[in-house]
């Protein structure tokens, strides 16, 4: 069990000293042992004084006991391993402030999310509060292998942004401070991986970009964040994202088409219609439980209340039109179709 005291480096942090000391006046040397800043472990020996960095994979995991923002002061990539708790349900992950008036909102940010064990390997498809311009409402870049580049469409750069690299001060979180601190490591990015829906950037009418993440088991697993700042800016005015701990969504008994289809009216034509399906609503552009709006998230789950949630295929759904209400019109005809891709909703139309 670990256990906490205040002690002295001789160094600016404990990866750069060569000792720990029990006294400012750096005299006695503290006991022979591990010792951990939150961000790497050292052993100190008396005769030698701290050895090499260790491996510490806890060191700068965060357990998922709160939501935490990241948001830096200076152009830098800032990490946390996030490990969720054992609930289930679905992750909301969210990124603000990029598409404000102010011109420090308009810096790019660069996200990587990386999942470990049953959480997916990697998250890089978003939806927003409002109009992004993106086709089906799916922001996102060609490539979650590496980092992807949101941006404003009309972007306030800088020199690091222009030149397409940089090499950028790593920061990674410290639980113990619960800050984001310099390792004093130095790494390259490309920033090529850039937004291609919308191709232009995001309008200014986009607003804040959210996803959800299903996660269905118990198992507290990680998820690996890196949020890139190629520029620096005014801190109230950067770009922040906002990753939450997993709780369940809004779950009803709905009505759904029992396959999907290529176009809408396809959909509407669809002769199975009338399957009962219990659907789950992560709201984005909604605001009540159950009424699904174009740029909503939108899974299905066979066990009430499990938090363990489904995808849709990708394609046009039938369904009725007292849970759209965009889906105006229709006359007499109860159902509408809409089209999901990557869990996202879009093209509602009432059926004719």
């Amino acid at each position: 069990m670990a256990e906490y005291d205040d002690y002295f480096l001789d160094g600016a942090n404990l990866q750069s000293s060569t000792a720990v000391y029990t006294t400012s006046e750096l005299i006695t040397l503290a006991a022979d042992g591990y010792y951990s800043d939150g961000l790497v472990v050292r052993r100190q020996i008396s005769s030698i004084g701290l050895l090499a960095v260790e491996s510490c994979p806890a060191c700068d995991e965060f357990s998922c006991e709160q939501n935490i923002t990241i948001q830096p002061e200076v152009a830098s990539a800032c990490k946390i391993n996030y490990k969720m708790n054992a609930n289930v349900g679905a992750v909301k992950i969210t990124i603000s402030g990029m598409t404000q008036l102010n011109p420090h909102s308009k810096r790019p940010t660069g996200i990587f999310i990386k999942g470990t064990g049953a959480l997916p390997p990697a998250v890089n498809s978003f939806s927003s509060v409002g109009d992004s311009g993106a086709l089906n409402n799916v922001i996102t870049a060609p490539s979650d292998t590496v980092p992807s580049y949101f941006f404003n469409n009309t972007p306030t750069g800088c020199a690091n942004w222009t030149a397409g690299t940089a090499e950028l001060p790593e920061y990674k979180y410290n639980p113990n401070t619960q800050s984001f601190e310099p390792t004093g490591t130095l790494e390259s990015y490309t920033f090529t991986n850039k937004l291609t829906s919308p191709v232009a950037g995001l309008n200014l009418t986009t607003g804040t970009i959210i996803t959800y993440v299903p996660k269905s088991n118990v198992a507290q697993d990680t998820f690996q964040v890196s949020a890139i700042y190629p520029c620096g800016g005014e801190v109230q005015n950067r770009p922040t994202i906002n990753v939450e701990c997993p709780t369940l969504l809004y779950e009803f008994n709905g009505t759904l088409s029992t396959t999907f289809d290529e176009s809408g009216a396809d959909a509407c034509d669809n002769l199975g219609s009338g399957g009962g399906k219990r659907l789950v609503h992560g709201k984005v552009r909604g605001t009540v439980d159950g009424q699904f709006k174009n740029g909503d998230y939108i899974f299905y789950t066979n066990t009430n209340n499990s938090g363990v949630y489904s995808e849709l295929a990708d394609g046009y759904w039938k369904s009725v039109r007292s849970n759209f209400p965009e889906a105006t019109g229709g006359g007499a005809n109860i159902y509408c179709s809409f089209k999901v891709t990557n869990n996202i909703i879009s093209n509602v139309s009432a059926c004719q």
